[in-house]
This record gives structure tokens, sequence and C-alpha cells, in this order.
């Protein structure tokens, strides 16, 4: 694993008869420490193999009769759908981070609203303009309202 972190290939290719937990568990690790492109070429296969390998990062599994001239093809085809999964697994982070965001502004707007007596615009105009004043995220502003008055009302 350290030499794979060290060297960061694009593509690994592995020829194996068949793929067992513990490649698997070697296999996810990877794809947690050291995300890329795995291509598997195997002898024999199950759905619950398969299913494994892709929990654990594989990116084309491909059984028995692997002829020459397809490998390049069956490899591009790995990395094209590794980079499609890092797209997808960034959007989606970054959508649990709005989400995340959201309830916390919504939650100190709701704050504001009920201590000052505020309408939903006077809430958010007070936390963005503060927001601008400090140079900060208005998601930021909205945890340390909570933060303030969970110690207030503590």
């Amino acid at each position: 694993m350290a030499r794979t972190a060290q060297l960061k290939p694009d593509v690994i290719v592995i020829g194996i008869n068949t793929l067992d937990n513990e490649t698997l568990d070697k296999l996810l690790i990877l794809k947690k420490t050291c995300p890329t492109t795995v291509v598997i070429f195997a002898d024999h296969e199950s759905p619950e193999t398969i299913t494994q390998s892709v929990k654990s990062g594989v990116n084309a599994y491909v059984i028995d009769d692997i002829k020459p001239h397809r490998i390049s093809g069956i490899i591009t085809m790995g990395y094209a759908r590794f980079i499609e999964s890092q797209r997808l697994e960034a959007e989606l982070t970054k959508t649990k981070l709005e989400l995340s965001n959201r309830k916390v502004i919504e939650c100190a707007k709701g704050i504001l609203m009920r201590q000052k007596s505020l309408s939903e615009n006077q809430a958010f105009q007070i936390m963005r303009n503060m927001s601008m004043n400090k140079g900060i995220s208005i998601a930021r502003v909205a945890t340390n309202i909570i933060d303030v008055f969970d110690l207030i009302e503590a």
C-alpha cells in the first residue's frame, strides 16, 4: 500500500485466478487512502465477488478469454469509470456539505427570529451582513449563533 501511495499509478491491473477477501480488503483500503483505477482480469467470478469488487473500488472486472487487442479498451473504460465515480463522489460530498450548512443556517435564522422578533428575511440579512463584515462564511456565522445561544441557554 505504501508503495502504491508513493508511486500514485493511473491504473492498477490485476491478473488473478479467483478474487479473495484479503485482496478485496486491500483494494478497499487502497480506495480510501489512494484512489486509483483498478482493472481485474480473473478466471472465475461469482455475483458476490463482483458486488464486493465494485464496493472495493474495482472499475473493470473481466472474466476469462482475455484477448490482447481488447486490453487497451478495457483499461480505458476502467479509467473513465474511475474518473466518473470520483466526480460523483466529489459532487455527493459537496451536496452533503451544502445540505448540512443549509440546516445550520435555518436553525440560526430560527433562533434570531424568536429571540429578536425578526422576519426570516431580516434574520438572514443580519447573518449575511455579519458574514461579509467578518469575512467568514454564512454557515460559520450560523454555527457561532447556535453556539452562543446554546451557551446562554445552558
